[in-house]
């Protein structure tokens, strides 16, 4: 098989960073070399770093200094890294020993520009098992790739342009690797193996991530889908009102049937979603909730925010 690089972005990661390249460095085929860029911690990320490529068998390059956002960390790890294939991903993903070896033996027997996993949700918090349960299921597979841990050739890059570095706070893998399915480059999610990711712990952080990925899509999205999505989503809010004062106007009791039978419908999709395990409150929130931050931050709808690549 062929040699590959593993890339990495870090940001005040002293938690995460030992524990993510102890999992690098146990996996059963290594890779040449980590190479990790530092967006300009203010903490032990840094130290805790050079500690460890000190006493590694695998080559570890850093780079730090400037403020970087995770595009241009990426960009500058990929840069650098001297394997065909690199290795994307972040700290807090945990990988299961064999997991750059099942994926590198599918790219040499399919061909493969790029291959991903499954993602699975790290449970630490009650709220991060709702989470997973609710969002990520079993194993769920994935139509495009991500940062969290995906194989991909360097070419790839080279011929797309590389991650996009103008977004706000995320989006990048989005943007990136939807770009790779539409101009039908090789990819698989491959089922024999999974990663697990470090879901949000509490509805404080799930609340920031669902804010993170709307400004996202207002970026990626033409502002066309971004209208019609926003009125999709107030209409679902306003048709009670819509049918109860339609209902009123023609029979006050029609109204008022109208709209209890609109909430026992909510009232069973409550209950059908508890039947299989999922949360009803943290599926409601990722379908209203992006509108309220599309509408907050609609300033970057404007041209000079959009992804725009030469």
């Amino acid at each position: 098989m062929e040699n590959y690089s593993i890339v990495t972005t870090v940001y005040n990661n002293e938690q995460e960073i030992v524990i993510f390249l102890d999992n690098i460095c146990s996996q059963s085929y290594l890779p040449e070399e980590i190479i990790i860029v530092d967006g300009g911690s203010s903490d032990r990320t840094i130290e805790y770093v050079n500690q460890y490529s000190s006493g590694s068998s695998i080559l570890i390059k850093l780079f730090s200094g400037k403020r970087l956002n995770i595009s241009e960390g990426l960009n500058m790890a990929i840069r650098n890294a001297g394997c065909g294939v690199v290795g994307i991903t972040t700290p807090g993903n945990l990988f299961p020993p064999d997991f750059f070896e099942t994926l590198m033996k599918r790219m040499a027997e399919e061909s493969l520009d790029v291959a991903y996993s499954a993602i699975e949700g790290g449970i630490n918090t009650p709220f991060s098992k709702k989470y997973a349960d609710t969002l990520l299921g079993n194993s769920k597979m994935s139509k495009i790739a991500s940062n969290h841990g995906a194989l991909v050739r360097k070419t790839v890059f080279e011929e797309i342009g590389y991650f996009y570095e103008g977004f706000v706070y995320a989006g990048e893998d989005t943007e990136f690797f939807s770009l790779v399915r539409e101009r039908n480059y090789k990819a698989a999610c491959i089922s024999d193996t999974k990663l697990w990711w470090e879901v949000p712990a509490n509805w404080k952080e799930y609340i920031k991530q669902i804010r993170n990925y709307a400004i996202a899509d207002l970026q990626i999205l033409d502002n066309k889908t971004i209208f019609i999505r926003i009125s999709k989503r107030i209409a679902a809010v306003a048709f009670p009102v819509i049918i109860l004062m339609a209902g009123i106007s023609i029979d006050s009791k029609l109204g008022i049937i109208t709209v209890l039978a609109y909430i026992a419908s909510a009232f069973m999709m409550y209950i059908n979603y508890r039947i299989r395990s999922k949360d009803f409150f943290i599926v409601l929130a990722k379908k209203m909730l992006p509108s309220y931050y599309y509408l907050k931050n609609i300033k970057y709808t404007k041209l000079e925010y959009k992804v725009h690549r030469m």
